[in-house]
């Protein structure tokens, strides 16, 4: 049954960094579901927001989740919301460079919002979606970076595989109780991303490998593994076979290549 049909209320959606690429899509499939949402972003509400249907509530929090106190206002909105059907954790920022040449302000917001971020608002939702016993789905926005250690974006692919060891061990937990928690991991996709990280004239980012999927692409076949329940989600033949590829080949020959592609043209 759609959602929101034969007059029952619809359920809500939580999608994080929604204004742009794969988060920005998956607001988009929420809409068109029927689905209520919750959206955040760091700019004031875009024109790119879904329009939404009669009766349909779409609100959206300016809100930097890097910063606690954003963070917290958001959880605040949750906790008097009705409780979430759907969880999207997107938000998170990455680089590509030397570690030593980082300004540690920059180390900080990534760890708050790609890791921090992701388990406080996973914490202020899971326990509501076991309580109201109709289920419910979580995605956390990982990467195929998440599979080994890359050099040259070592916090960056850290904190990824924080990402999808966190939502392997969360699923093994909340198993058999109707709620499912799912990682994306997405190889490059053609997001401000890149640029946001530096990464466009690199081999990796730059399509020279691995084909720039488009961000709606990405997020329609994250949508349809998560409401599957499948625990991982890696979209693309060529990123699957990645994937199988670092768990196959000795540590040091993959972390040379990822060292090798996240490199600058020169």
């Amino acid at each position: 049954m759609p959602a929101g049909s034969g007059g029952e209320a619809r359920p809500l959606a939580v999608i994080t960094w929604a204004t742009s690429g794969i988060g920005a899509g998956f607001a988009r499939i929420a809409a068109e579901a029927g689905y209520d949402l919750i959206l955040t972003g760091l700019e004031r509400a875009p024109n790119s927001l879904p329009i939404p249907r009669r009766d349909q509530k779409i609100a959206y929090e300016a809100a930097d989740l890097a910063c606690f106190d954003d963070l917290s206002r958001l959880i605040g909105r949750l906790d008097t919301a009705a409780a979430p059907a759907v969880l999207v954790n997107c938000a998170g920022i990455g680089w590509c460079g030397r570690y030593d040449e980082q300004d540690p302000a920059v180390i900080e917001r990534l760890i708050a919002l790609n890791i921090a971020a992701t388990c406080h608002l996973t914490r202020a939702v899971l326990p509501r979606m076991l309580a109201r016993g109709r289920g419910g789905r979580i995605l956390n926005v990982a990467s195929i970076s998440a599979a080994q250690p890359n050099p040259l974006m070592s916090l960056y692919g850290a904190s990824k595989a924080f990402v999808l060891s966190f939502t392997r061990a969360l699923q093994a937990e909340v198993r058999r109780s109707g709620v499912t928690v799912s990682a994306l991991c997405p190889g490059p996709v053609d997001t401000p991303f890149i640029d946001q990280a530096g990464g466009r004239d690199t081999a990796l980012f730059g399509g020279r490998v691995l084909p720039l999927m488009e961000a709606d692409h990405v997020a329609r076949i994250g949508w349809r593994g998560m409401m599957d329940g499948r625990e991982v989600i890696v979209p693309g033949l060529r990123n699957q076979l990645v994937m199988l590829a670092r768990g196959l080949l000795p540590v040091r020959l993959r972390t040379s290549a990822a060292k090798r592609l996240l490199r600058g043209r020169g």
